[in-house]
């Protein structure tokens, strides 16, 4: 399990601020019969945000009320149509930010939405750095920086457009090319944020409130990079920038549970206005397992926050995972297409005092009338590893891998593993070990299109497609589509976007793969079109 290497405890703000949700402002255009205009109405719902709307034509009354709001959010194409010079009101933009405020504007692709900021200044320019029509992945982002950090760690996707900001800001995102495709730039208690990407989601908003509220206590941090936790020395760092105009004392103290005992350190720091002083917490973890560090973070004399900060896990000495025939931290196999042998890739975490060398592997796969197989690894010769097991054929479930890791002639670590066997079934798809696609068991190469209408299946056919993306939205539209598919000859893609996106439906997604799940067309679920992180559902 990964860990945030700064003691999230920093969340200073969450005392002073926690308590009052913001008031958010979304500036739209008329673009597509007001497409967007309700992009964020689900989302600052379950947020319980309150949000006021204008249209870009509405401008100048939404300056005229900054003062209710603490973000200003421009939604997709929030100046593309009737383009408004919104520079015209840059003081007053400026006095909001400097204030506590906080301007974000997404999808920052054309030029009418970012033209209108050199006239804030020279160094407040921002150019648009065209793709070439591709969309290009992001290659780096600031995954340090408080707003992708705080309560939640967020990561930048690829965009079509890049940015070529003047000297004034800020890259927090950069795409293949090396154009920015994120920007920041603090101003006085608030701070602008122009992203290529929209909309934000549940958790990116909530990074940018907290972000702001740690601008107004005038405390600004910034992480390191996430990292295992390991046996040992865990330093947990983070730096801390005073944004206020006055020295201020700011202190940390953590604690951990281990070993039936409570383990802390804590530490405290003067911080001069405008100056960046880096704290840092050594947490001696001596045992493998589960850790949750609880922290108290104070400002003077003053407790501001505190509470469980981090959930980490020392991984164990050995970790497996099945490489072939289907890569899979959980193993699953086909009963009707099960592979002559099994590789297991392993991984070693050594602690203090153990080297590779100093190690020795085995494992045993056994099934319910015994071992089947065994491999072994005398001494290994590095940190990952590679055991194949033959598999015979028709093993009797449950099949198990057993690991036991020496040092010497001591047992150091013994694990289970359980592999799944999937029984057979009609509709059959199945990747085989030389990670081709069967169906039913035969080789199957998909050629497919997309938003095909029924009646043009046959000409489709033709054509030499084999499968489309059909819609699930209802159980009555999944059947037509399915029943459409299989009387031309055809395989869907069943998208159920519409059961995760905006309100997760479990029990109606449920009912819709009991339901559909045996259909002779189904080739796959496609779960949600054009996934983002706003749609993590347990």
């Amino acid at each position: 399990m990964k860990l945030r290497a700064c003691l999230s405890a920093a969340l200073l703000a969450c005392a002073l601020y926690g308590a009052e949700s913001p008031r958010v402002a979304l500036l739209y255009s008329d673009h597509g019969g007001n497409r967007h205009r309700g992009d964020y109405d689900a989302t600052m719902k379950r947020l319980g945000w309150t949000m006021a709307k204008f249209e870009n034509r509405e401008f100048s009354a939404l300056v005229s009320r900054l003062g209710e709001f603490d973000i200003l959010l421009g939604g997709a194409l929030f100046n593309y149509s009737n383009p408004q010079p919104l520079g015209q009101f840059g003081p007053q933009l400026l006095d909001f930010v400097a204030k506590g405020g906080a301007v974000v504007l997404t999808d920052v692709n054309y030029p009418q939405h970012v033209n209108w900021l050199r006239q804030l200044g020279p160094d407040w320019a921002v150019d648009l750095v065209p793709q070439d029509g591709k969309t290009l992945p992001a290659t780096w982002q600031d995954a340090g920086h408080v707003l992708y950090n705080l309560p939640k760690r967020t990561t930048l996707s690829g965009t079509w457009m890049g940015l070529r900001p003047a000297a004034g800001w800020e890259s927090l995102g950069k795409g293949k090319d090396g154009a920015a495709t994120a920007l920041y730039r603090d101003y006085g208690k608030g701070f602008f944020y122009l992203s290529c990407q929209w909309p934000h989601h549940e958790d990116m908003l909530g990074n940018l409130w907290q972000g702001l509220q740690f601008h107004r206590q005038g405390a600004v941090p910034h992480f390191p990079a996430e990292r295992e936790l390991i046996l040992g020395k865990n330093d947990l760092a983070f730096s801390l920038l005073n944004t206020a105009d006055t020295p201020q004392t700011f202190g940390i103290k953590a604690s951990f549970e281990q070993a039936g005992q409570t383990q802390t350190q804590s530490e405290s720091h003067v911080v001069p206005p405008g100056k960046t002083t880096t704290c840092a917490l050594p947490l001696n973890l001596t045992q493998r397992g589960e850790y949750t560090v609880n922290a108290t973070f104070t400002a003077g004399e003053t407790t501001v926050w505190s509470g469980t900060v981090l959930a980490g896990r020392v991984p164990d000495l050995l970790v497996l995972r099945l490489l072939h025939p289907y890569p899979r931290t959980k193993p699953l196999l086909y009963a009707e297409a099960l592979p002559e042998q099994l590789v297991f890739q392993g991984q070693l975490h050594p602690g203090p005092g153990q080297t590779p060398g100093d190690l020795a592997v085995e494992l045993r796969l056994v099934d319910a009338n015994g071992e089947l197989s065994q491999a072994s690894l005398p001494s290994c010769s590095g940190l990952e590893l590679d055991l194949t097991l033959a598999l015979p054929p028709a093993p009797v479930p449950p099949l198990t891998l057993r690991s036991v890791v020496k040092q010497g002639q001591t047992v150091v670590q013994t694990r289970e593993m359980p592999i799944a066997i999937l029984p057979p079934s009609r509709p059959s798809v199945t990747v085989d070990d030389t990670l081709a696609l069967r169906v039913n068991g035969q080789p199957y190469f998909p050629i497919g299109v997309y938003h095909v209408g029924l009646k043009d299946l046959p000409k489709a056919r033709a054509l030499g497609f084999n499968c489309f993306q059909g819609w699930g939205s209802t159980p009555e539209v999944a059947t037509q589509n399915l029943d459409a598919a299989q009387q031309n000859s055809m395989m869907v893609l069943l998208e159920l976007s519409s059961f995760l996106r905006n309100r997760f439906r479990p029990e109606e997604l449920g009912q819709m793969i009991d339901r559909f799940k045996d259909h002779p067309a189904l080739l796959t679920w496609y779960t949600i079109d054009e996934p983002n992180g706003d749609l993590q559902h347990d």
